[in-house]
């Protein structure tokens, strides 16, 4: 099977290696992830798979597939998981990044490339420059490196310097964009909605949001099935997704110009749910909503850019929309943000900063985040764990940790997942697709 898809790959004119499938948006690379299958992964990578492609957020995909990239399908669907760790470290690393001809670092002591001589593994200075190994380094010590090292570190401290003084600039700006928000609260229980539009209910109707465990609260009441299946506030009854009702009360919202409608409409655009499929519409209407500091349209913007859909592609750009997307605490972004940082693609490579942002996402229970940590622990020789995981929210209703009010409870086998109580932990127990019993890890960290 490699062989045929070499011969595929290598024939004229050549074949898309991240040509998507038309229903969920599979590429090869999320198949071969899927299917944890390593040699693919490697084979794919090297001619220059895309490992930030999204699947599709439409209905017709099941849950934990929608807006996927192959790590994170990896992570959450990788069949062998003995296999998991060491591809998700090929994803991470770079390996995208190296081209048929070879790689692109070069031993600063003796000249020679990585992957040449018998596939040598070169490893970098304090100063970013590369070498084969001690004796060539410190030959080039000896020769005059010692005084070019002063020079870069001082360079790269002060290029830091400057990068942190344009974060804390942009945080400012963002969190004053955020104070002058309207709160948006839950009409069930009054309490303030998450930031992350993927963590709550959103009525097209009134236009209200509702929290995932006040939701399922009102499906297993004692409440009639009319009532059940109509707006808690308003009592218009729920439109379909992508029903001609639901794009109706949609584009109403949008025309008052609220973003998170201007969002939702550019996803059903993106994916042609319920409109013509245009990535240019989707485009426009995600400007509109980042533009409002949509943080879900910022990242969605990133994707767009990172891929190429319908505009020119600019990983420059994508990187942008993350950061600001990262910055107001969107998990995806922040894991998007640090993979770029740790491949050097439109940012400069930096392995602390995309530790940084990975450890944010992870904090916010990211499973790609977490086996990216992972990935440096091993690159990095750590056998104590970077990240040890900590209560953020339940993974069943997505309900918020709190010390005093609602207290979170550890697996007991993993210790890596979050849950209100015996429940909600049966109910992610049992889940067919994505379930925590295919998760768990038995070794207790």
């Amino acid at each position: 099977m490699l062989k045929l898809a070499t011969a595929c790959m290598t024939c004229t004119p050549p074949i898309d290696v991240d040509v998507r499938d038309t229903m969920a948006g599979f590429t090869p690379l999320h198949f071969a992830c899927m299917h944890t299958n390593k040699k693919m992964v490697k084979l794919l990578l090297s001619y220059g798979a895309d490992t930030t492609i999204k699947t599709n957020s439409s209905n017709d995909v099941q849950p934990p597939m929608r807006n996927g990239s192959p790590l994170e399908i990896l992570m959450l669907m990788g069949k062998n998981r003995a296999h998991r760790s060491s591809i998700a470290k090929l994803l991470i690393v770079g390996v995208a990044d190296r081209s048929i001809e070879g790689s692109s670092k070069i031993c600063r002591g003796c000249g020679v490339k990585e992957g040449g001589r018998g596939l040598i593994k070169l490893s970098h200075c304090k100063c970013g420059l590369w070498f084969c190994g001690k004796k060539c380094q410190k030959e080039a010590w000896k020769t005059g490196h010692k005084e070019e090292c002063k020079k870069l570190r001082k360079k790269n401290r002060k290029d830091v310097v400057e990068e942190e003084a344009v974060r804390k600039e942009t945080a400012t700006a963002d969190s004053q964009q955020q104070e002058k928000e309207e709160e948006d609260v839950c009409p069930v229980c009054i309490e303030a909605l998450q930031k992350n539009s993927t963590k709550f209910a959103r009525y097209t109707c009134c236009g209200k949001g509702i929290h995932i465990w006040c939701y399922e609260g009102i499906q297993v009441s004692s409440l009639s099935l009319e009532q059940k299946s109509s707006c808690p506030l308003c009592r218009t009854k729920n439109a379909e997704a992508g029903s001609k009702q639901d794009i109706q009360q949609l584009r109403q919202w949008v025309e008052k110009g609220k973003a998170w409608a201007q969002n939702l409409l550019g996803q059903y655009y993106r994916d042609g749910v319920g409109v013509d499929q245009s990535y240019q519409h989707a485009r426009e209407l995600y400007d509109l909503a980042a533009s409002q500091g949509e943080a879900d349209a910022r990242y969605e913007l990133g994707v767009l850019y990172a891929s190429g859909q319908g505009v020119n592609q600019s990983y420059e750009r994508a990187a942008e929309y993350w950061e600001a997307a990262a910055r107001q605490g969107y998990a995806s972004a922040q894991f998007n943000l640090g993979f770029l940082y740790a491949n050097g693609k439109g940012v400069k490579e930096s392995i602390e900063i995309a530790r940084e942002w990975w450890m944010k996402s992870a904090e916010q229970g990211n499973e790609a985040a977490i086996g990216g940590l992972q990935g440096l622990d091993e690159e990095e020789g750590r056998t104590i764990p970077s990240f040890i995981p900590k209560p953020f929210e339940c993974e069943t209703c997505y309900r918020p940790h709190d010390p005093t009010e609602h207290k979170l409870r550890p697996c007991k086998r993993c210790h890596r997942a979050f849950y209100c109580g015996k429940e909600c932990q049966v109910k992610h127990w049992n889940k067919e697709v994505n379930g925590h019993k295919i998760r768990c890890n038995k070794k207790t960290k």
